[in-house]
């Protein structure tokens, strides 16, 4: 898949904020049917997912040392306190130790679906063209209920001042 889409010069993303393409209009309903196939028929190579496992802790545990990151997360859990929101870079690094491959296949099965996505298409196109493309390839995609998300009430509590020694030996060149 990196290959295809570099191969057209198409950029893409898949990541926390979703799953994106950017290309030219001219290879847009060939990028269009790539893009369905990877989110409707993922492939969890336990390699790949090792290697993916491995970068991440390796972010969680540099994030450690990088006073940003400690500040947003300390930030975070005072915002999310009670929440799943509200977690620490340990466990974080815990949970990912723990996934595996299956558990990865279960959430694509529970939230990856027609039910819980929304498609936007910016540009410069004919809509009538696109919106047909879209229908082409999305419209024969079923499966999936609906996830209902539950929002948890925020607990505002003034004046909290957080105090998180971080003894380290840096310098900023």
């Amino acid at each position: 898949n990196v290959d295809f889409f570099e191969a057209h010069g198409t950029s893409y993303a898949f990541d926390a904020k979703g799953g994106r393409f950017v290309c030219l209009n001219t290879e847009f309903e060939e990028m269009t049917q790539r893009f369905f196939h990877i989110l409707a028929k993922p492939t969890f190579p336990s390699e790949a997912h090792d290697k993916l496992k491995k970068i991440f802790i390796d972010n969680y545990h540099r994030a450690q040392d990088d006073a940003k990151s400690v500040g947003r997360r300390l930030l975070r859990n005072i915002m999310y306190k009670g929440h799943p929101f509200a977690w620490t870079f340990e466990e974080a690094i815990k949970m990912i130790e723990g996934a595996s491959a299956a558990d990865m296949q279960k959430l694509h099965s529970e939230y990856v679906s027609p039910a819980n996505m929304v498609l936007a298409l910016v540009g410069d196109f004919n809509v009538d063209d696109a919106v047909h493309v879209v229908e082409r390839v999305f419209g024969r995609w079923t499966g999936g209920g609906r996830k209902k998300f539950v929002s948890m009430p925020v607990v505002y509590e003034p004046n909290v001042q957080i105090d998180f020694p971080m003894l380290r030996d840096q310098i900023m060149m």
